[in-house]
């Protein structure tokens, strides 16, 4: 009997001794990723073109190639009377290619999530009544890595279409920067609204259409695209037309002014020719150095020149503040550059690069109004040292050792400028972007 009770003690105390149960901490959810989800209702809405440069039919032609037979078998299965399955396999195609090109982002954004999404889109005005002759609206579509979570990262867009003058184009882009400085508003007073004292005059106001994503953005944009376009045209970075002072400067042929002496110096044809020069290519390279001494005026000069090259530098105005590095954008309006002509232009190409001490010129000139930029004054000189570099990389790459026009070369700069400072790869997306949406 002794021995039943102390077993049975024994046990109560074991029991009394025993760690109470802990509930299973559950894992902690991962949060979501909004910027994909809003770029997966903009797909859902619209097929885009390309994504980061690769053209989206080849993305879906990769991964449909592996999944060819199944379709095939699933075709052969579908009879002459079974129309209603003909259009769900129809519908669940389109959805399909929906799905393979959500997961390809998916991807992009898991090898690497700090960087940037481009996407291009051709999406037709909505009205009907659209008054100009513009079957449909081709951009590029740049997503932070950031956005939506802060509110410094903005979406950004680039029109791509050739029918669309230049200075028309730039409109649309700065209504779009209002549309997606608007979803950013914290004015609960003005929510969805934009007051005529942030738009240009001409845009009373801008209402956001369904939502604050970037379906509501494109929505947005397609809404006030006639307003955009009816607005007067901006001053393009063409060189014929820069700008010499605050005061607009009119696109009619302005008046002969005499060039500087230097310039007509720079054109001076020697009497003797190096021997791997002809007197004929000479003459041409001071007709292109002529014409683009004319055209650029007071924003060209001559830095110096030698037996072998020519160097003059371009003051190249800045149109649009993105991607540029802080440094370049306060309180200043235009970059330096160089362009270096060699003796045996134009059948050796020209060199661009920027001018050496720019940066820390403006480093030095603006250092108190740097102060309160939050960047300490190490981060502006080497965000602008890495913007230099990348600057001349791309330049190289487009010129690729071919001979081009002074003037062109010079132009295309000035209109892609925030485009040449980003490193090489996005730049390379960018430019596959161009090049497939303009077919």
């Amino acid at each position: 009997m002794e021995g039943t009770q102390s077993t049975a003690a024994t046990k109560t105390n074991k029991r009394r001794l025993r760690k109470p149960k802990t509930a299973k901490k559950s894992a902690p959810k991962e949060s979501k990723d909004f910027r994909y989800l809003e770029i997966v209702k903009l797909i859902r809405a619209y097929l885009p073109i390309t994504i980061n440069g690769i053209a989206v039919t080849k993305i879906i032609e990769l991964q449909l190639e592996s999944e060819a037979k199944t379709v095939e078998d699933s075709k052969e299965n579908i009879t002459e009377g079974e129309q209603k399955t003909k259009k769900r396999s129809s519908k669940a195609a389109k959805k399909q290619k929906q799905q393979i090109i959500c997961d390809h982002i998916q991807r992009v954004i898991a090898r690497d999530p700090t960087q940037p999404i481009y996407i291009s889109f051709m999406i037709p005005p909505s009205d009907p009544d659209f008054p100009f002759d513009l079957d449909t609206l081709k951009f590029n579509l740049t997503i932070p890595s950031d956005y939506p979570r802060s509110a410094k990262a903005l979406p950004s867009l680039i029109v791509l279409n050739n029918d669309i003058p230049k200075g028309f184009a730039v409109n649309i882009e700065r209504g779009f920067k209002q549309i997606a400085r608007l979803t950013k508003s914290n004015d609960k007073s003005k929510k969805n609204t934009l007051n005529a004292s942030s738009v240009p005059e001409e845009e009373e106001e801008m209402n956001l259409v369904d939502g604050k994503g970037l379906l509501s953005q494109v929505h947005t944009l397609d809404k006030y695209l006639e307003t955009f376009l009816k607005q007067e045209k901006r001053q393009t970075m063409k060189f014929i037309s820069f700008k010499t002072s605050k005061s607009p400067v009119p696109l009619a042929t302005p008046e002969p002014t005499p060039p500087p002496p230097s310039t007509h110096e720079s054109v001076h044809i020697p009497k003797i020719l190096p021997a791997n020069i002809n007197e004929k290519d000479l003459k041409k390279r001071a007709q292109a150095i002529e014409e683009m001494t004319t055209k650029l005026g007071s924003n060209v000069k001559m830095f110096n020149k030698s037996n072998l090259e020519w160097r003059y530098k371009i003051v190249v105005p800045i149109s649009s503040a993105r991607n540029l590095p802080q440094l370049w954008t306060i309180n200043n309006e235009n970059v330096d550059i160089f362009i270096t002509v060699p003796m045996e232009y134009p059948r050796a190409p020209p060199r661009v690069t920027m001018s050496t001490n720019f940066s820390t010129n403006l480093l030095v000139a603006k250092k108190k109004m740097l102060q309160d930029c939050g960047k300490t004054m190490v981060e502006l000189v080497e965000e602008a040292k890495k913007a230099e570099k990348n600057l001349r990389t791309n330049v190289d790459n487009k010129i690729n050792g071919q001979g081009v026009g002074l003037v062109s070369l010079l132009n295309w700069i000035s209109n892609n400028l925030s485009s040449l400072v980003l490193d090489t790869e996005l730049f390379g997306q960018w430019r596959e972007n161009v090049r497939v949406i303009r077919g």
